[in-house]
């Protein structure tokens, strides 16, 4: 989920699920020098990097428009271990 959209969700929401949020990777400083060289497999491939690297067990991807459709690709992969996914406002197509 990025950060801005981390500000709409209810509070029921957030005492259900621990929320760790990420920039997308054209806002603030996390915005790269050329966005048009981001692959669908290299935002997946960060995914998995951030639920590695803060040891999340059995997590829920929460996807907000094409980011809907990366949380799905995410889960097809077998090693991907979610618990789900929420898709909210989702293209039917990258």
């Amino acid at each position: 989920i990025g950060s801005l959209m981390q500000k709409t969700l209810s509070e029921e929401f957030k005492k259900i699920f621990t929320i760790n949020s990420v920039d997308l990777y054209w806002v603030n400083k996390s915005r790269l020098a050329d966005p048009t060289k981001l692959s669908m497999q290299q935002i997946i491939a960060d995914i998995f990097t951030i639920i590695e690297q803060l040891n999340l067990k059995d997590p829920v991807i929460f996807g907000h428009s094409n980011f809907g459709i990366v949380a799905t690709e995410a889960a097809k992969n077998p090693k991907a271990n979610l618990s789900g996914i929420i898709m909210m406002a989702s293209a039917p197509a990258w």
